[in-house]
C-alpha cells in the first residue's frame, strides 16, 4: 500500500535509516540539474535534501543501525580504485577507512561491516568483514568468491545476503558473517540481485 514515486531526479542507491525519521533517506544524486551531484540525506518526502559529501564519485551509502553515521564507497582518488569512508548524516567528520572495497553494509552493532574487496595483491576476492577502527590491517575475507557482490547485512542477525553468478544468471545467497553455511536463497532461471 501507499506506493509512490519520490521527487528525486537522477537518484540511485537509496538507503533508509533504521531509526531516524528526520534524515530517513540517503542516496546518490547524480543528475539533478537543481541539486547536488554527490551523496544526499533527506527526509522521506525529499523536502530538503542536503549534500553530505563533496565528490560526485561517492556512492553506495548505508546507515549505521546504532548512530547517525553513513558508510560509503568512492572512486574519488586519482587511481580510481574503490575505497571506504564514513561520514555523519549531517556531512561532518568524514573518515577515510584506509581500505579498498565497495558496497559496504553495516552489521547490527554499527561497528563491524561487510564489503566487496580483494587483498593487496588482487587475490582472495569476495566478501570481507572489517570494523571502524582496524579496517586497514585487520579486515578479513569471509567468502572467497569473486562473483559475490552487493552484500547486505541483516539488521537483526549475523547473516549477510548477497548476489553471485551461478552458471549464466545471478542468484541470491546468504552466508553467516563468519563465512559459515553459504546457501542459495533462490535458484529460478531468472536473474535475482541487488538485495
Amino acid at each position: 500500500s501507499n506506493h509512490r514515486i519520490l521527487p528525486a531526479q537522477g537518484a540511485s542507491e537509496p538507503a533508509l535509516h533504521p531509526t531516524n525519521n528526520q534524515t530517513a533517506l540517503a542516496y546518490r544524486s547524480w543528475n539533478d540539474p537543481q541539486g547536488p551531484r554527490t551523496l544526499v540525506s533527506s527526509d522521506i518526502q525529499i523536502d530538503q535534501p542536503e549534500s553530505i559529501s563533496d565528490f560526485w564519485e561517492d556512492a553506495q551509502p548505508d546507515w549505521s543501525p546504532t548512530e547517525n553515521r553513513i558508510i560509503f564507497a568512492s572512486q574519488r582518488e586519482s587511481d580510481r580504485n574503490w575505497r571506504l569512508y564514513t561520514i555523519w548524516g549531517n556531512g561532518l567528520e568524514e573518515k577515510n577507512l584506509r581500505r579498498e572495497g565497495r558496497s559496504p553494509t553495516f552489521a547490527p552493532d554499527g561497528y563491524h561491516f561487510a564489503f566487496e574487496s580483494c587483498d593487496e595483491t588482487g587475490s582472495r576476492c569476495g566478501l570481507w568483514v572489517g570494523d571502524l577502527e582496524h579496517s586497514e590491517y585487520e579486515s578479513k575475507p569471509i567468502l572467497e568468491n569473486p562473483q559475490a557482490k552487493s552484500p547486505d547485512w541483516s539488521p537483526v542477525s549475523n547473516e549477510i545476503v548477497y548476489m553471485a553468478k551461478s552458471g549464466s544468471n545471478w542468484d541470491l545467497y546468504v552466508v553467516n558473517s563468519n563465512g559459515d553455511n553459504p546457501r542459495q536463497l533462490l535458484g529460478s532461471p531468472a536473474n535475482e540481485g541487488l538485495p
